[in-house]
């Protein structure tokens, strides 16, 4: 008798029922496993004393499709999370506000690219000079007429004296100014790892940059990518072919083709780990009434080469 041991690897292709497609690779993927459950209805025999089975009948109450990826990419993900994924361009994003806060991260709204180095400044660093008796309502932006390297909030509104106060130069630091209070609140020029740094998501503000609430103006590149809104659509339904290899035979060719396979969302979605990540996706296969003929599976059927 011919070894039929099995050692299988291959590529698996899905195409989303009733689109103008054809069918798409999946990519690598780690699993793919086809499975029934049934449902069992047994008689009793009560014909007798200590019981028993006196008939029994099995149906098929499900087929079940999982396979595991590992190309976590837009478009697999987006099969996976009932998601929608579109592509964004690369292109310069200049005076993006973003409000800040001391020890906390301000995010980009868009994924910045790693070059050019993004640029933040202050929104107020070109506050007006303040000015001798002068009104200033609650939330007013100044600099100093001789430029110290900072700018100053009004946190009391109020009208200022006729000479210039001493201003302080500690982020917070307050100064009474006629019945102005003027909070120092930022400085003029920041500088990079020194009042804050760049990571991958934004912006980290450092606890003596700036007071809490402020406003600085990011400029940066946009990076090139793929954005999966997730838990956006419904479930939908794809043909799949299974492309494979035994390798235990040699590399001699399987091929399984699935009709109507319906995938679920994703229970888990791993990010930080010590091995690959693997996306877990399991469905049904649903039957597929245009399969008729005596001996035509509904399902799927396998391809073996001899």
């Amino acid at each position: 008798m011919d070894d039929y041991s099995y050692l299988g690897v291959g590529k698996i292709y899905l195409r989303e029922i009733g689109a103008s497609l054809g069918f798409l690779e999946v990519g690598n993927c780690s699993t793919l496993t086809f499975g029934v459950t049934e449902e069992e209805k047994k008689l009793k025999d009560y014909t007798a004393g200590g019981g028993g089975t006196r008939n029994s009948v099995k149906r098929v109450d499900a087929v079940s499709a999982a396979f595991t990826m590992h190309d976590l990419n837009g478009a697999n993900l987006a099969r996976a999370l009932y998601g929608a994924s579109t592509e964004v361009a690369s292109a310069a994003v200049t005076g993006e506000a973003a409000t800040v806060y001391p020890g906390a991260l301000a995010p980009f709204a868009s994924m910045a690219a790693a070059t050019p180095t993004p640029t933040v400044v202050p929104a107020q660093a070109s506050a007006a000079a303040r000015a001798n008796t002068t009104p200033y309502a609650l939330g007013a932006y100044v600099t100093p007429a001789v430029a110290n390297g900072f700018y100053y909030k009004a946190t009391a509104a109020g009208t200022s004296g006729g000479t210039v106060p001493t201003y302080p130069t500690t982020i917070g630091g307050t100064v009474t100014d006629g019945t102005v209070t003027w909070t120092c609140a930022g400085k003029t020029a920041l500088v990079a790892d020194t009042d804050y740094e760049i990571r991958g998501a934004g912006v980290y503000v450092f606890e003596t940059a700036t007071i809490a609430g402020e406003t600085w103006t990011l400029g940066y590149t946009k990076a090139a990518a793929d954005v999966v809104q997730a838990l956006v659509n419904s479930g939908k339904e794809y043909e799949m072919i299974f492309d494979g290899l035994n390798e235990a035979r040699s590399g001699k060719k399987t091929r399984v083709t699935a009709y109507r396979v319906k995938p679920g969302a994703l229970a888990q979605l791993g990010l930080i780990g010590e091995e690959y990540a693997g996306a877990e996706v399991t469905g049904e296969v649903l039957q597929d009434s245009s399969k008729t003929g005596a001996g035509v599976s509904k399902y799927f059927k396998v391809e073996i080469q001899q």
